[in-house]
Parts: structure tokens; sequence; C-alpha cells
């Protein structure tokens, strides 16, 4: 829960995942790795994390924070996507970073 979202000055998305995820904070998308066009079964373009990015976790910065948070509950939901049905491994690690 933020409590005065206009007095946060960083957000960003650390999270280790395989293959692609899209981020969306409070309904709207706020990041996207390894995913093309579309979201959810239509979403095409998905790519294979590199064999030596896999099992690391990455920070990304989410630009204007003012812009994706809002005072009180503030939800943050994340589609995860397997670059290929047989793949046996997948990987969704996420959490949020706020800097006031």
């Amino acid at each position: 829960e933020v409590e005065q979202a206009d007095q946060i000055s960083d957000i960003g998305l650390m999270i280790n995942y395989d293959d692609a995820f899209i981020a969306y904070l409070n309904g709207k998308e706020v990041l996207r790795k390894g995913v093309g066009k579309d979201h959810g079964p239509k979403a095409t373009d998905i790519k294979s994390r590199k064999p030596e990015e896999r099992g690391k976790v990455r920070y990304y910065p989410l630009k204007d924070p003012e812009k994706h948070l809002k005072n009180g509950v503030n939800v943050l939901a994340i589609e995860g996507h397997n670059a290929r049905l047989e793949s046996s491994a997948f990987v969704l690690d996420p959490f949020l970073i706020l800097e006031d």
C-alpha cells in the first residue's frame, strides 16, 4: 500500500524469468521482455531467454512513477510466457521496488 504516491521518486521491477513476460501496474502495461506483439494467448514472437541469462535476476527501472502509482492499494500483474509449448522450464519471480 502506498500512502503518498506523489513522493515516490523511483520505481523498478526486479525479476527472474524464463522465457518472457509482460508486466502491468494498475491495469496498464509498464514493461515487456521477450514478447513481440499482442498479449495473452495471442502473444507473438516469444523469444527464449539466452542460456547465460537464465537464473539471473534483472532490474528494470520504470519511467515516470507518478503515471503508474496511486495512493492506496496498487496491483502488479505479470503475464508469463514460454517460448515453446513443450518446454518444462518456467520461471517468474518478480518484486517491485519503490524509493521515496
